[in-house]
């Protein structure tokens, strides 16, 4: 049976001695857990721990930042300490990074709805990874929100220099790809999709209005009718057949969203002549 977390914090601990930010490194991998006490050791005050006994001794220094393996072995699960982090009024305010090696899966997830704020994969480049770790210390300096919004992908989180719009790139790629996934499907639901990107539906949902202008089940729709409209003129099969590998069921209903959106007909799209 798994032992419940208790977390023994004196009020006195809630501020540190150190003018750098605090760090808890919560690392199975000696060697990794290593390796980041020596990249953040210059900028910032890191505490290492390679088991579980440091949980309920968080008593001299609150950390700022939590970087957490989430393979790390501990009392419970993970998600269980994220959630003891995020319900002590002396503790929720801390940054958690969680640190994978095998991208956005159900255990991953599952940190981020516990309440991990982002997380980070590995392999990563060194200077990255810095850059990485100082942001969310600028971050939590000006009370901005923190989710799961930055640097969440592979492709992002391994480039090796930081460039602007980072992570808009990253995340209209990524969705983008989701949509074409499911062209010849039905629309998925947020959570569907969210899950799929390993983040929030309230986060996808403020993103895809944020650089598309729409909700994410308008941008899918919208783009169906743009693909329909392109079968149509290159005339890739019937009003029907097109409607059906788009993922309608029903063809009139296709019909009346095609002229919703361009104000003529499939049908009269079909008859054109190809300019």
């Amino acid at each position: 049976m798994n032992k419940s977390l208790t977390l023994s914090l004196p009020h006195a601990a809630l501020k540190g001695s150190y003018s750098k930010k605090n760090i808890l490194i919560m690392d199975s991998n000696i060697a990794r857990g290593s390796y980041l006490s020596r990249l953040l050791g210059d900028s910032f005050s890191v505490r290492l721990a390679r088991n579980s006994s440091v949980v309920p001794e968080l008593t001299t220094v609150v950390p700022d930042i939590i970087l957490i393996d989430i393979g790390f072995s501990m009392p419970g699960t993970i998600n269980q300490f994220i959630s003891t982090v995020r319900n002590d009024a002396r503790l929720n305010q801390a940054i958690i990074a969680v640190l994978t090696d095998t991208g956005a899966g159900p255990l991953l997830l599952s940190a981020l709805q516990a309440g991990a704020n982002t997380y980070i994969i590995y392999p990563v480049a060194s200077e990255l990874l810095r850059i990485t770790v100082e942001k969310l210390a600028s971050l939590k300096d000006s009370s901005m929100e923190v989710t799961a919004d930055w640097l969440t992908q592979a492709s992002v989180i391994q480039m090796e220099e930081a460039k602007p719009h980072l992570y808009e790139d990253a995340f209209r790629r990524r969705f983008e790809e989701v949509v074409s996934k499911y062209i010849g499907d039905e629309i998925p639901s947020v959570q569907k999709i969210s899950s799929e990107m390993a983040q929030s539906s309230a986060t996808l949902v403020r993103w895809v209005k944020k650089l598309y202008g729409v909700t994410p089940k308008k941008y899918i729709m919208d783009h169906k009718l743009y693909v329909a409209e392109m079968m149509l003129r290159h005339r890739s099969g019937s009003v029907r057949d097109i409607a059906y590998k788009l993922g309608f069921h029903s063809v009139s209903y296709f019909c009346y969203l095609f002229k919703e959106r361009y104000g003529s007909s499939p049908g009269s799209v079909l008859g054109k002549p190809r300019e």
